[in-house]
């Protein structure tokens, strides 16, 4: 013996085998975490454990259901470490791949936020504001500019850049258009003197 109490398992109630089966297979029994593949705006693929609430939601289903609702979903991650007061900044990304592991994530900013969500496609279009009014959360004003920013960017490739092209054009065109009436105003006074 090796100084352990060896139970005959023969003589319990089945009620009693079943409870003592499962107590050894929970002992036995290797934990395993779900981790996402996410690529974020820049392009960059990084791998995120899945936080506590979703593993469990998780492994009350199969591997093949959970990646078909998963990949392609929008999922807040952390984009910083935590900050001494629990702060840090977040983003959203679309998750890739999901995949099983044996083990935990040693720091905290490699497990998601819970908030994922699957794109409603209409004609081929996503609809970024259903997206945005999920994934906003109740996330600090600087963080909720930074996802909104992602979400267009993710769903509409280059759609930002081209915002922020269209709007520094107008900027533009309005100050050229200031100075042109300036010029044209100040050449049509007639001065009083010679």
């Amino acid at each position: 013996m090796d100084g352990k109490l060896q139970i005959d398992i023969r003589e319990l109630s089945f009620r009693d085998r079943a409870l003592y089966e499962l107590k050894v297979a929970k002992v036995t029994e290797k934990r395993t975490y779900y981790w996402v593949q996410v690529r974020l705006v820049n392009g960059k693929k990084k791998w995120f454990q899945l936080p506590k609430d979703l593993q469990k939601a998780m492994h009350t289903s199969t591997f093949e259901l959970n990646e078909k609702r998963l990949v392609g979903a929008l999922i807040n991650v952390p984009i910083s470490k935590y900050k001494e007061n629990g702060k840090v900044k977040i983003d959203c990304g679309i998750i890739c791949k999901l995949s099983l592991r044996n083990y935990h994530a040693k720091r905290p900013n490699k497990i998601t936020r819970s908030q994922f969500k699957q794109p409603n496609r209409r004609f081929g279009f996503a609809n970024t504001s259903e997206l945005f009014g999920y994934l906003k959360h109740d996330y600090d004003q600087e963080n909720q500019q930074r996802i909104r920013k992602s979400i267009h960017e993710l769903m509409v490739p280059g759609f930002v850049s081209f915002v922020s092209f269209v709007t520094e054009f107008l900027v533009l065109l309005c100050v050229l258009f200031f100075v042109f009436y300036l010029l044209h105003y100040v050449s049509t006074i007639d001065y009083p003197f010679p």
